[in-house]
């Protein structure tokens, strides 16, 4: 008599050996794969080396230009450096496609610009004035040196860095203001051409004569040694006033530092005190008069009387 194998054994091995069979059937397919692939893997290898090769090409590109048009040096270097990982992801991008691996390529696109959205939401004010920052070092409206005032803040630039410019005021005061609002406001540089207008206004009485006044304060001025001579001097009248009549003497200067312009106008002033003090030119003083109701100004006869 013969043992009969039991069923179950031999159900087991069946199944291990279709098994067997299934990891050998997807391996031998994904080795055909593999070499059907390899060609395309050749390619994508040496597309990818070209872009990194391309990549330095264009930081050493970027770094000689850049050091010509801009000397911000930290703007320069977030270029150089965002331009060298651009052409990268450019060369990863298409080593991807040559693998036929596209999905892949459109879901790390669409991952990107998802994670790009939500950084653009995120940091909106410092994108802003990073960009501003940017414009600023390849247009240049503003230089370190340069004397402006813009959002009612006025002093010396001292920095202009990626996102911020700073000034340093006559107070010894740092004012950081931020990139954005540097090129979105208006601005005033005083250091453009070197020159700056002084204005000083004054008030005279109303029996001065006119002509003799603008000669003697155009006389006055001219005599200053920070008064540029082949500049006109002019004396502007400005309107009449409750005691006196006003206007402005008008004179120009060497400006690249803010201490000339108020030297200049002190020693204008101190000038033309002394021209109309010396030409009889009266500089009246602040007068105001005060009404009073008849019950005050009787009092005010009753205490004068009743002084000794």
């Amino acid at each position: 008599m013969f043992a009969q194998e039991d069923p179950t054994t031999e159900e087991a091995i069946t199944g291990m050996a279709n098994s067997s069979m299934q990891v050998v059937q997807k391996l031998e397919s994904w080795y055909d794969s593999a070499l059907l692939l390899l060609p395309n893997f050749v390619v994508a290898v040496i597309a990818l080396l070209f872009f990194v090769l391309l990549s330095k090409l264009v930081r050493r590109v970027l770094e000689k230009t850049l050091g010509r048009v801009s000397k911000n040096q930290s703007v320069n270097q977030l270029l150089v450096s965002t331009s060298y990982v651009l052409v990268i992801l450019v060369g990863v991008f298409v080593a991807l496609g040559v693998l036929r691996l596209d999905k892949t390529v459109t879901s790390l696109l669409a991952g990107i610009g998802v994670v790009g959205l939500a950084l653009g939401f995120a940091f909106q004010d410092a994108a802003s004035n990073l960009l501003s920052g940017v414009i600023m070092a390849l247009t240049r409206p503003l230089r370190v040196g340069d004397i402006v005032e813009t959002g009612g803040k006025f002093g010396k630039i001292v920095e202009i860095g990626v996102r911020t410019t700073t000034l340093a005021n006559d107070d010894g005061q740092r004012i950081v203001i931020p990139n954005s609002q540097v090129i979105q406001n208006p601005f005033v540089n005083y250091s453009f051409d070197q020159l700056r207008r002084v204005l000083v206004p004054i008030g005279v009485a109303y029996s001065t004569d006119p002509d003799k006044l603008q000669q003697v304060a155009i006389d006055a001025v001219k005599a200053l040694p920070a008064c540029l001579k082949d500049k006109p001097v002019d004396v502007a009248f400005v309107d009449f006033g409750p005691g006196s009549i006003n206007l402005q003497v008008r004179f120009w200067i060497h400006y690249s530092e803010n201490a000339q312009y108020g030297g200049a106008y002190g020693a204008a002033m101190m000038a033309l005190k002394a021209a109309f003090a010396a030409n009889g030119i009266q500089v009246p003083l602040p007068a105001q008069t005060i009404e009073l109701g008849e019950a005050s100004a009787q009092r005010l006869a009753s205490a004068l009387a009743a002084k000794p």
